[in-house]
């Protein structure tokens, strides 16, 4: 018969008051006996919460581990908790020395165990040089013969399999492989637009410098110099040649950075079309005259200067002179660098000129002179103080 009521979780009889003076004692006894018993329910129970918890304790998380640094490559720790190595324990390894090549390690004296990364083509091998830095925390698990880095790979490293120098590249899987381009072949430019070259520049004389092995490639037409002879010269290229074994940079002459006859140090170039501290425009020194019988003599030269955007050469010039002779309706002015024209002359420029009164002035461009006429194409008039301030550009030859 049934003595009373049920408990929740467990099923236990339980006497209720008000039934509790109708049970017998014999009922009563009977419920206290046998496997259904409340005693035989609480041992059943307390095997199975005794076998959940041990099965806890072997799945416990990370243990931490200090390993102090001992000799070669071992590292010891002591840990109370950890009385035995079974595969699947993990730790939270911290070191008191970053790695050298290879690491053992001995905990609670249980035995000197290796210590292993799993590389790129899921291979256990040795920890690297400085794999493990002092003072960081890594996770690895025994695996019931050596503790392997939970993280594969070394975390101050991406292991990419390919040869060494070898330029990675992201596939079309978002994976990284080597693209088979070797470091050296890649030229790195600074940030303020000056690339290094590896090779040294050689004086020959003013307007040319030689620089070893065929380097036309990178001295193209318009590319920018830098360089030490006591202080920072700078200049372009106007054109290179490969006459072996080296290569010929030629130069424009010009008055603010004159190349001497000295050694040349810290070589650079640029392709940007300003790299820091470039001067942009040069000062050079023109020479005058005038479509014969006239001359152009007594020349003063308040602005002659140029620069150069790739190919293409801009120059200016301000001066005052005095026309002799026979008037005709031509000065000329020396222009820095051959202009290349497939004709006489082109028309390039712009410009004012006084000839007794202030006029437009037409300036036209030559092989290697800058033609400035009256805007009317009168002859000059013959006298002092005949002004030119004109400006020209033009494609280099």
């Amino acid at each position: 018969m049934s003595i009373g009521s049920q408990t929740t979780n467990l099923g236990l009889t339980v006497v209720d008051g008000p039934s509790g003076s109708l049970v017998l004692f014999l009922d009563w006894r009977l419920a206290l006996d046998g496997l259904s018993s409340n005693m035989s329910i609480i041992d059943s129970w307390a095997g199975t919460i005794n076998s959940q918890i041990t099965t806890l304790q072997a799945q416990r998380g990370a243990i931490y581990v200090y390993a102090t640094y001992s000799s070669g490559t071992l590292y010891t720790a002591s840990v109370d908790s950890i009385t035995s190595l079974s595969a699947g324990l993990i730790i939270d390894l911290v070191l008191s020395r970053s790695s050298g090549a290879g690491v053992t390690l001995n905990i609670s004296y249980l035995g000197v165990k290796n210590v292993y990364k799993v590389n790129s083509v899921g291979t256990l091998t040795a920890i690297a040089v400085n794999d493990l830095v002092v003072g960081r925390h890594y996770m690895f698990y025994y695996d019931g013969t050596e503790w392997v880095w939970i993280n594969a790979t070394s975390s101050d490293q991406i292991s990419i399999n390919g040869s060494a120098s070898m330029i990675p590249m992201i596939t079309a899987g978002s994976g990284l492989v080597s693209s088979g381009i070797s470091a050296s072949t890649i030229t790195l430019i600074g940030i303020d637009g000056w690339t290094t070259y590896t090779g040294s520049f050689v004086y020959v004389t003013a307007s040319a410098i030689t620089t070893s092995g065929c380097q036309v490639g990178i001295f193209q037409k318009g590319t920018k110099l830098k360089f030490t002879q006591t202080t920072i010269k700078y200049a372009n290229v106007l054109s290179s040649d490969y006459v072996a074994p080296n290569t010929l940079i030629y130069i424009p002459v010009n008055k603010d950075y004159v190349v001497d006859n000295a050694v040349i140090s810290n070589p650079y170039y640029s392709y940007s079309e300003y790299p820091q501290n470039w001067p942009d425009w040069f000062n050079y020194t023109p020479t005058y005259s005038a479509m014969s019988p006239m001359t152009y003599t007594s020349v003063v030269t308040e602005i002659a200067m140029y620069k150069i955007n790739g190919r293409t050469v801009t120059v200016l010039i301000r001066c005052r002179g005095t026309t002799g002779g026979t008037a005709t309706p031509i000065i000329y002015a020396t222009i820095p660098i051959s202009a290349s024209i497939t004709g006489d002359i082109l028309p390039s420029g712009y410009g004012s000129i006084y000839d007794n009164a202030n006029l437009t002035g037409q300036v036209l461009i030559g092989e290697n002179l800058l033609n400035v006429r009256r805007y009317d194409g009168a002859n000059w008039g013959l006298g002092t103080t005949r002004y030119l301030n004109v400006g020209a550009i033009y494609k280099m030859s």
